[in-house]
């Protein structure tokens, strides 16, 4: 018995140091990213912050004259330092300040290869989408293709969901990676949002602002009528 206490106390020992080290490892890259902090300002509003905040004020001024859409309006644009996408969400979370890891979310431009039709102009039968999803989740092809078929109840064989390539996403929203706003896109996609995001508490996420070091903070009711979002189980 005595050697397989020494075995186990040198299983944990070794257990305890790989996470120590793991643990110094995101230490050291949230000191770097925070000695930037002060030092990372910029002094002229990004064109894709500015993109954001167009897109904001023109959907706000028209669901203004709607009396029966309710709006929070709390919404923050926070930078955030280099090496923000090195570190693991639950330190993007402390730079935030969020109450959980599962209010990071991402927008992702997918598109129907087989798609009948070229353009957007159609939410039911759209060529490309923006997908709203949370960081913790996985995004799920197949339950895209049951949804928005469902939509219309078209033919299967007019209905593969595929990411769309960087380059296109780039033109059709003009962000970057990493940085895509479903709000002020260049071109207006019609949005999905995962189910699973409407159960956050509080109803809160955060988003691309527009550049990579700009975080949107928007309230989930504001999101969901400023985009006009179809919600949907997407991920898993």
């Amino acid at each position: 018995w005595k050697k397989r206490w020494q075995d186990w106390l040198l299983f944990i020992a070794m257990a305890l140091n790989e996470r120590w080290a793991a643990i110094e490892q995101q230490l050291g890259a949230l000191d770097i990213c925070l000695s930037h902090i002060e030092v990372y300002r910029r002094t002229e509003e990004p064109e894709g912050v500015r993109q954001v905040r167009n897109g904001l004020c023109n959907k706000m001024s028209t669901l203004h004259a709607v009396p029966s859409v309710p709006f929070v309006q709390k919404r923050l644009f926070v930078q955030v330092p280099p090496g923000y996408y090195d570190l693991t969400l639950p330190c993007r979370r402390s730079l935030l300040g969020c109450f959980s890891v599962h209010q990071l979310c991402k927008t992702i431009i997918v598109e129907n290869t087989r798609c009948t039709r070229s353009d957007c102009s159609d939410p039911k039968n759209s060529r490309y989408y923006a997908v709203i999803i949370q960081y913790t989740t996985t995004l799920q092809s197949h339950k895209i293709y049951q949804f928005v078929r469902g939509l219309t109840n078209g033919s299967k064989k007019n209905y593969k969901f595929n990411n769309a390539d960087e380059e296109v996403a780039q033109e059709l929203t003009g962000y970057l990676k990493g940085a895509i706003s479903p709000i002020g896109s260049k071109t207006e996609l019609p949005v999905i949002v995962s189910n699973r995001i409407l159960e956050l508490s509080p109803q809160f996420i955060w988003l691309g602002g527009g550049t990579l070091d700009i975080k949107l903070g928007i309230n989930v009711q504001d999101l969901l009528h400023i985009t006009n979002s179809f919600i949907a189980d997407v991920v898993h």
